[in-house]
């Protein structure tokens, strides 16, 4: 049997129940103009608590509680107000003018479902256990992190550069240039173009079609270094010394090498001096054409011998190890073959003690600078 105040289409259990009695807005606003003054009924202090629903999407055991502060300030019931599960289902005003804004309302045995499902669109709060008052991420937040903004952002950073977690740390990671050997890198940088070239290299030349440095040099300072010493050690540098400006240039490009001037294996010292001037003869009256010159019909002057001040000379410096004390073999010499052999032999003596620490690795450019200016002091190139 319906209650006379409730409304036509919900029907009541037929069990008896005790008349329903007609529940006030404490909101403040006016009521309407067409219904009398009525008593307010006594206020009593209300408990807000619900028993559990059974759809275990908002709940996580039967201990949790969920208040709606909400519904407790603006539904107030009446002392003789039943439990909760005898009364009908009433529509969320919500405080809005808007018709169109009154939410649906559902029958007793879906609206506890309803009602948790969608607890997020009905706009209520809820205090409900087991959602966590805290992203799930803050536990894993240092305490001091939001301390300033600076520090907020180097976490932020460190997150972003961090690799993400993975469930399974077996996976093996895809293999990189460093992650291979380094035997099998050495043979990879051998393969390079570019970077072991089959002709001699000039210092002062550019030999990366342009390019200041290999790509490789550019890549991590690891990689650097390893393939820095492989261009260094397995190419031919040439390295000129007849003029001063040429010194002035091998000078400035050996000491800006740094440690890769101790890579420095297969090397040929061009220079010039007076022990390497030539021993030439040519007869002073033959034109530059070739032709003799007669005065008178007397005939051709006497031959003289004429010497040049200075001459040239090249020696190749090889500090491989399969060579103890490093090796010197004369390239070219304008001069007589004694002179060549005298220089071969000091610049044989000065090699010695750079092998040896090129061997030790403590070879710099300042050792090859010193090697070049005794040298050339030996040579009357000064």
């Amino acid at each position: 049997m319906s209650s006379p105040s409730a409304p036509a289409r919900l029907h009541m259990p037929p069990t008896a129940m005790p008349p329903l009695q007609r529940r006030y807005s404490v909101t403040g606003q006016n009521p309407p103009d067409d219904v009398g003054a009525v008593k307010s009924p006594k206020l009593q202090a209300l408990d807000t608590s619900v028993q559990s629903t059974s759809c275990g999407l908002c709940e996580s055991g039967q201990d949790s509680a969920r208040t709606s502060s909400k519904r407790s300030a603006t539904q107030l019931p009446s002392p003789s107000t039943p439990s909760s599960h005898g009364l009908p289902t009433k529509r969320a005003h919500l405080g809005l003018d808007d018709d169109a804004m009154l939410l649906p309302s559902f029958s007793d045995d879906e609206s506890g479902f309803r009602e948790c499902h969608h607890l997020s669109d009905l706009l209520f709060e809820s205090d409900c256990a087991s959602i966590p008052s805290s992203p799930p991420y803050a536990s894993t937040t240092p305490s001091d992190v939001c301390t300033d903004d600076g520090s907020l952002l180097h976490y932020t950073e460190d997150l972003a550069l961090s690799p993400p977690p993975t469930d399974d740390d077996d996976v093996p990671l895809p293999p990189t240039l460093l992650t291979l050997p380094p035997e099998l890198r050495h043979q990879i940088y051998l393969y390079l173009p570019d970077l072991v070239l089959p002709y001699p290299l000039i210092y002062c030349l550019s030999t990366f079609d342009n390019k200041k440095q290999h790509p490789l040099a550019s890549v991590s300072r690891q990689i650097r270094s390893e393939a820095l010493a492989v261009f260094y050690s397995y190419n031919h540098w040439i390295i000129k010394l007849e003029f001063k400006i040429m010194y002035d240039a091998f000078q400035n490009w050996i000491i800006q090498l740094g440690e890769a001037a101790g890579h420095l294996r297969i090397v040929t010292v061009a220079v010039r001096g007076s022990l390497f001037k030539p021993r030439t003869s040519h007869s002073a009256g033959i034109n530059p054409n070739g032709t003799l010159v007669n005065v008178n019909g007397a005939g051709v002057y006497a031959v003289e011998e004429y010497h040049p001040p200075d001459g040239d000379a090249s020696f190749k410096i090889d500090l491989s190890e399969k060579y103890e004390g490093g090796r010197v073999e004369v390239v070219r010499n304008d001069g007589t073959k004694e002179s060549g052999e005298k220089a071969r032999m000091c610049l044989e003596k000065l090699v010695e003690g750079m092998w040896e620490k090129r061997r030790v690795g403590v070879l710099n450019g300042q050792d090859w600078v010193d090697m070049v200016d005794r040298f050339l002091t030996f040579t009357g190139w000064w």
